[in-house]
């Protein structure tokens, strides 16, 4: 019987086994002329938000991890990427992400919000109206924009810009998947 129950037992146990999603980490294709960093520490990250925000996930990044370099109210921050996902890096508050001690980058000097761009990280759809319906116009990751307005709160997103016109054919639009980010050139 001990027998019988070992070997039903391995069968069991030693023959079930689970493959851990493969997760990339890659920088979009969109992204690659702006500054990129790697972590030296292991980092919180806040996850999109319905609406354009950020919201905290409990999720940390382990060291090592690569990111797009962004400048957030005068201090270091960025966004790495799950499967092409944005992750805000969750930095002080204060010091926003250091240099030399949160991560490490060749392009990186000092987070000058006047070398930075205001860029989509991932792929976004706006709609004319606020209730998110009328034509939907797909802004591609990458898109950079050099006037522009920007609002959130309650609902979706909305964004103005001339530069809008020309890719949509309006000026003021709607999202709930508006994420940017004020990335730094290279």
């Amino acid at each position: 019987m001990r027998s019988f129950l070992l070997v039903t037992l391995v069968s069991v146990f030693g023959c079930s086994s689970s493959t851990p999603e493969s997760t990339s980490t890659a920088i979009p294709a969109a992204l690659e002329g702006y500054c990129t960093g790697k972590l030296r520490v292991a980092t919180k990250v806040e996850s999109p938000a319905v609406g354009g925000g950020w919201e905290g996930s409990g999720a940390t990044l382990p060291a090592g991890t690569p990111f797009v370099v962004a400048v957030d109210f005068s201090r270091f921050g960025g966004f790495a990427f799950s499967n092409g996902a944005p992750q805000k890096l969750d930095g002080d508050f204060l010091k926003g992400l250091v240099l030399g001690t949160d991560f490490e980058s060749s392009c990186a000097t000092k987070p000058d919000r006047d070398k930075a761009d205001f860029v989509l990280l991932s792929k976004a759809t706006l709609f004319t109206n606020k209730d998110l319906t009328g034509p939907p116009c797909a802004v591609p990751a990458g898109t950079k924009f050099k006037s522009y307005g920007y609002s959130v709160g309650d609902g979706p997103a909305t964004f103005e810009s001339s530069e809008l016109t020309a890719l949509c054919g309006f000026a003021k639009g709607y999202s709930n998947d508006f994420h940017y980010g004020a990335l730094v050139r290279k």
